[in-house]
């Protein structure tokens, strides 16, 4: 159908009110004049048509089809009334309505149809013109009919292959997102046979930077050919029943499946039956590639098709982040943790647009001195709607959107502002203490962060020799080198970078030599075990790292110190610091550094009145 849908409204209501003053005056003149005023008559029963599917065109924003149907057949009965009586007058109206036929009636039907009224008014032309003069104008009417044929027919094999391409990942052949959510709407309001499952490809990102572009879409190509087999393979297998099916790529490495199960089939049999057929050895060109996927798919329930969608995709998010290479079906436990990751992203943002937070500094402590020689910069959240939400849970989701580089770079400006404003009334206190700033791993990926750092430094009058940075141990191996060499660019401004929790990751010891690092940090896990009883291996574990350490001549610091069983055992093994709530907890820049020039004081004192013993020397 050459639809007028894809006319502008201006324009069909400008046709409608064309053919309604067209047909109104003709039949007052066929009323009037004409030696036929039935013509008259059928004409004015067809003008309330075409003025109601105009009035439509004003009410609803489109014409209506069945009333325009109706018009045309009047027309031609009146047309061909016409031709019967007046011949070739008759027979000039005869190609306008039977190419408009096209616009209202499907394709064939508007052809065939267009065939017969042209026949029948020639047939009635013959009572009053010639056979010769009928021949000539019908040959006429024929070449100009076929051309109209051929056009219309070119013009919706256009449109059906645009309408196609809108609709197909060119890449795949495969349905694209427009396809899929409409797809989608067109589903029942209530599906509990409907499985909506959604596939990534495992670690693609790296097969694109491997291997190139070209190869990566050869890949997504044969997956893609394996999905196209699946509707079959299932049906034939029994997984699935007759419904419509979907397989679509929604983007990247993102496909999705929609499929109505057999009433006894488990939505987790299906996942694992589809994953079973399109992980394995993909041969593209001279490779041989392990593909493998997460999958995420819908429960057995009475959602719509889109909510099972969301279900599929909030269930491989959060099974990728835990294991990727596995089917994951959806669970309420998953929909409250989105929910909760929602909740903090959109509370962090309004936090990091009211600057609403606050530094806390957690002591250090050496073995030798009764006083804290260094202090570890932790940030809170002070904004109510993140209201007893830790950095444990915030930070992970500012390094999910992207914002944990403003929230390091107020980290860091914040402390080096807290320092500065000390310095006057501290400043020989200040001087000697070391400050330790957590970064994201992230960071290594961001080369403007020295230059941040040092120009914030210079602003604050911060002596660079007196920070620490510090990363995580997985965090700092698993990234480019890169990332190492603008650590190295940061030691030889003065700053200092320690491993942190350290014992959770990867790091092959005889790998510490490598990395530009000052400093680790046992993970407070192993320390908190330490006053377990039964806990050798924990306890050989912190052995252990303390030796290589030495070995490497590395200083430690033990975090999470809380009980002095722990502190004996850590100090009589050689931990150089340490910290943790047996010292002291988290407190205001201000209030650390006024207890600490108090117990200087005070230790400062009490070596006074030694000295000042007499035989004390």
């Amino acid at each position: 159908m050459l639809s007028s849908r894809h006319m502008p409204l201006p324009a069909i209501i400008g046709l409608h009110w064309l053919t309604l003053i067209s047909t109104v005056g003709f039949a007052i003149h066929h009323l009037v004049n004409s030696s036929l005023p039935a013509i008259g008559v059928v004409e004015l029963m067809a003008a309330p048509l075409i003025a109601t599917s105009l009035w439509q065109c004003y009410r609803r924003g489109k014409e209506s089809r069945i009333l325009l149907v109706g018009y045309s057949v009047l027309m031609m009965v009146a047309i061909s009334t016409f031709t019967y009586a007046h011949g070739l007058r008759g027979l000039f109206f005869v190609f306008p309505v039977a190419a408009g036929l096209f616009c209202i009636m499907p394709f064939k039907i508007a052809g065939a149809l267009g065939v017969l009224y042209s026949f029948v008014c020639f047939l009635a032309a013959t009572h009053s013109v010639d056979v010769e003069s009928l021949i000539r104008f019908s040959i006429s009417v024929v070449f100009t009919y076929s051309f109209i044929w051929f056009f219309v027919h070119s013009q919706i094999l256009s449109y059906h292959n645009l309408q196609r391409s809108h609709l197909t990942d060119p890449l795949t052949g495969l349905d694209n997102r427009r396809a899929m959510e409409q797809w989608l709407q067109k589903q029942p309001p209530s599906a509990p046979l409907l499985c909506v499952l959604q596939l990534n490809i495992d670690q693609f990102k790296g097969i694109n930077q491997r291997y190139g572009r070209t190869l990566a879409d050869h890949a997504l190509t044969e997956m893609a050919r394996r999905l196209k087999r699946l509707p079959s393979i299932l049906r034939q297998e029994g997984y699935i029943g007759d419904g419509p099916s979907l397989i679509s790529r929604s983007a990247g490495d993102e496909f999705v499946i929609g499929l109505y199960l057999a009433p006894k089939v488990r939505n987790d049999t299906l996942a694992d039956v589809i994953r079973q057929q399109v992980v394995g050895i993909y041969h593209i060109q001279e490779h041989s590639l392990a593909i493998s996927v997460t999958l995420g798919y819908s429960r057995r329930g009475n959602e719509s098709a889109s909510e099972k969608l969301v279900q599929a995709s909030t269930a491989i998010t959060l099974g990728k982040r835990a294991l990727p290479g596995h089917t994951y079906c959806f669970s309420e436990e998953m929909a409250i943790e989105m929910k909760r990751e929602a909740h903090i992203q959109q509370g962090l943002r309004k936090a990091m647009d009211e600057g609403a937070f606050e530094l806390k500094f957690m002591p250090i402590h050496q073995r030798d001195k009764p006083w804290c020689t260094s202090a570890e910069a932790l940030i809170r959240c002070t904004h109510p709607d993140l209201e007893g939400v830790g950095p444990d849970l915030f930070i992970p989701v500012a390094e999910k959107y992207g914002m944990i580089y403003e929230l390091d770079l107020w980290v860091i400006e914040f402390c080096f502002r807290e320092i500065g404003a000390l310095k006057q009334e501290f400043r020989e206190d200040i001087r000697d203490l070391r400050v330790a700033i957590n970064i994201s791993s992230l960071e290594l990926n961001n080369p403007k962060l020295p230059a941040q750092i040092i120009m914030l430094a210079n602003r604050h009058d911060i002596d660079l020799n007196t920070l620490d940075l510090e990363l995580t141990e997985t965090g700092l191996v698993s990234h480019k080198p890169s990332g190492l060499k603008m650590l190295t660019e940061l030691r030889q401004h003065g700053i200092r970078i320690i491993l942190d929790d350290f014992g959770t990751g990867y790091t092959a010891f005889n790998q510490l030599q490598h990395y530009p690092i000052d400093r680790l940090k046992i993970d407070r896990s192993f320390v908190n075990e330490l006053s377990i009883s039964g806990q050798a291996h924990t306890r050989s574990l912190v052995d252990v790292i303390l030796r290589v350490a030495e070995i490497y001549g590395i200083p430690v610091t033990a975090e999470g110190v809380e009980t002095q069983e722990q502190l004996n055992y850590l100090a009589q093994r050689g931990c150089h610091s340490f910290q943790g709530y047996y010292f002291n907890p988290p407190v205001a820049l201000t209030k650390l550094i006024a207890t600490r020039y108090q117990q200087k004081r005070s230790v400062e004192h009490a070596c006074a009145i030694v000295n000042a013993v007499p035989g004390s020397a």
